[in-house]
């Protein structure tokens, strides 16, 4: 009998060492009995067409998750990394099951996905500060600027988390036409950009509110075309292109392609309208040249080439606007207003001029609710241990 239950004490005494020296990563120790374990979505709706990362987070994918209680607002668990299995299921990096707090008391849970880097187990910042890539021909670098936000609050014990995660920025797809004297040959290689727009934002974790900010930059885009051919745009392909929301004016470029040749279009919306976030603005562009002509100073010896306007032309006036996955949402959002190009009045050169044609704007899909978004983005600063370093 003795014997018995010197055994039964040095198996009490064994279970409790094992607590204490995990007690850092397992909060079973304190009562908790539940893991932590997350599945997610991009968005809550079907939509009309799919592209990268448009309702699942692509495979390999890095999301940084932040644990708080949700009596007090206190950590539970700092920045904590997990990655997409390229289905619905986050894995934690390093591969290490955490629990609910003592007694599965409930918690609020905040994920981001981004370009940024937080130092881990680091408690929740204020905001982040997430960039886009200047060149998103890869879609590795489209999909790391694509900048997604969740927050689930008073989350009550379960065995598997179901997050639901957000698109904050906006989204272009692009395809080219050739039309008139503008055959496929003379686009093909052709450098595609989307041109004057911000690349830098914050996003405020609690709410997902955010700020687009900083000198404006051009993206490169990789180029899809339909050959000239086409009776339409019916079984395109088009590009995506990820961007922050901001206001896009009449005097301002939007797109730009530069052919191998030297011959460069360009695309200006003839209104001004805001790319807002969580929606996707689809362009059917059809490139051609046309003749600028002057009545009051044409020069009959003047080059032709001179007088060729090379014209990006939206095929509707309004852009086609979607949702980018969610429906009824609204996101606070500061957008930056884009300034003019300025051009002298009297012409470079002292009083030659030439007058560029406006275009209409493009077709807009909205990347996240069909029936439109509100938006005002705060501006706090940047919370210390969170840098802009893109993922690895």
């Amino acid at each position: 009998m003795r014997i018995k239950i010197l055994t039964l004490c040095s198996v009490a005494i064994i279970f409790v060492s094992s607590c204490n020296e995990n007690s850092d990563t397992t909060d079973k120790c304190t009562g908790g009995i539940v893991p932590l374990q997350f599945t997610a979505t991009v968005g809550e709706m079907q939509m009309s067409r799919v592209g990268m990362q448009d309702d699942k987070i692509a495979i390999g994918q890095r999301v940084w998750m932040w644990i708080d209680n949700a009596d007090d607002g206190t950590k539970h668990i700092g920045a904590w990394q997990h990655a997409s299995d390229g289905g619905y299921k986050l894995n934690p990096i390093p591969y290490i099951t955490k629990y609910f707090p003592a007694g599965n008391r409930p918690v609020d849970i905040y994920g981001v996905h981004g370009n940024f880097f937080v130092t881990p187990d680091t408690n929740k910042p204020d905001t982040i500060a997430h960039s886009v890539y200047t060149n998103q021909i890869s879609s590795s670098n489209y999909l790391v600027s694509d900048l997604l936000w969740v927050a689930e609050l008073n989350h009550r014990a379960q065995d598997s988390i179901k997050l639901k995660f957000r698109h904050m920025l906006s989204k272009i797809e692009i395809c080219f036409q050739p039309v008139g004297s503008v055959t496929d040959a003379m686009i093909a290689g052709a450098t595609a950009e989307v041109v004057n727009v911000p690349k830098n934002v914050k996003l405020a974790l609690a709410d997902g509110g955010g700020l687009s900010y900083g000198s404006l930059s051009n993206i490169e885009f990789p180029l899809h075309t339909i050959p000239a051919s086409a009776t339409s745009f019916s079984g395109a392909t088009y590009a995506e292109i990820v961007v922050p929301p901001h206001q896009v004016k009449t005097s301002q470029n939007l797109i730009r392609l530069t052919c191998t040749n030297g011959d460069t279009y360009y695309y200006r919306p003839d209104s001004t309208f805001i790319m807002e976030p969580g929606k996707v603005y689809r362009f059917n562009m059809q490139v051609k040249q046309t003749i600028k002509i002057d009545p009051g100073s044409l020069n009959p010896w003047t080059p032709e080439s001179k007088n060729i306007e090379y014209d990006i032309v939206p095929l509707t006036v309004m852009p086609e606007v979607d949702e980018w996955g969610f429906r009824d949402v609204n996101i606070k959002w500061d957008y930056m207003i884009v300034p003019p190009e300025v051009d002298d009045w009297e012409g470079k050169d002292g009083g030659s001029f030439a007058w560029m044609r406006v275009n209409p704007i493009p077709e807009v899909d909205t990347w996240g609710d069909k029936d439109g978004f509100s938006f005002s983005w705060d501006t706090p600063d940047v919370a210390s241990g969170v840098t802009q370093n893109p993922l690895p």
